[in-house]
């Protein structure tokens, strides 16, 4: 079946030597193939049968390694893009998990020995691992959820489903502070907000309940689930 994420605007060059990126774009090989991905018993994890489509966020190609870096970062180049301004903490080599978004709009490079490669921007780029390192990035956290239930003396008959507050989390690994962000009339957000791994944390409302997940649980290559955010979704911490 056809699907808009197969659908890219593609270059066939004879090496990725070849090309330079420009305005903070980062060379990423392909390193997963979620389309074609088989369970060890040979099943496919999504069915050629299947409206690939309908779950764009979860099925995208999301896992890349680092190829080529930009010989200049240009950090100020992020309030053209709407963006903030973050350092590069990337190098050739390192295992990154991208945004779905900008994995499926990339302009794909196909080389001659059939290696693809993909032009990301380095803004979307959510965690890298290096070895046993992980490291966030653009001031991205990750935690899990703490799922409380929400106790309540109310009797509703035939109400199985249980409610539970979304607005905690355990804060699992933690990247620099972004130094500025392009949104609200700019400002150094995140300046003040300190927290470090093993912080019980309490989200905004409105954005605990839409947290997104850093993998799905499908194709993940982490140890468990995570989701991830920026410090200033943060409303405070849980002593």
């Amino acid at each position: 079946m056809k699907t808009q994420r197969e659908v890219h605007e593609t270059e066939y060059i004879n090496s990725i030597s070849d090309f330079t990126p420009i305005n903070n774009f980062v060379i990423c090989k392909k390193v997963s193939d979620n389309l074609n991905a088989r369970t060890k018993a040979g099943i496919y994890k999504i069915s050629p049968f299947y409206n690939r489509d309908q779950f764009l966020p979860l099925n995208a190609d999301r896992v890349f390694e680092v190829a080529v870096l930009p010989k200049e970062f240009n950090k100020d180049n992020a309030e053209k893009t709407s963006y903030w301004n973050t350092d590069l903490e990337v190098k050739v080599g390192d295992i990154v998990i991208s945004c779905f978004l900008n994995s499926l709009n990339a302009k794909v490079l196909i080389t001659d020995d059939g290696s693809e490669y993909r032009l990301i921007s380095y803004f979307a780029l959510i965690v890298a691992l290096r070895k046993e390192k992980v490291i966030c990035l653009n001031g991205y956290f990750l935690f899990t959820r703490m799922l409380e239930e929400i106790k309540t003396t109310l009797w509703v008959p035939n109400q199985k489903k249980r409610n539970y507050d979304t607005r905690l989390g355990l804060v699992e690994y933690v990247g620099n502070p972004v130094h500025y962000y392009h949104r609200d009339g700019g400002g150094d957000f995140d300046k003040g907000i300190n927290i470090q791994r093993g912080d019980k944390v309490l989200f905004l409302t409105s954005y605990s309940l839409f947290a997104p997940p850093l993998e799905n649980e499908k194709f993940r290559i982490m140890d468990k689930d995570y989701y991830y955010a920026q410090r200033y979704r943060l409303a405070g911490k849980v002593e």
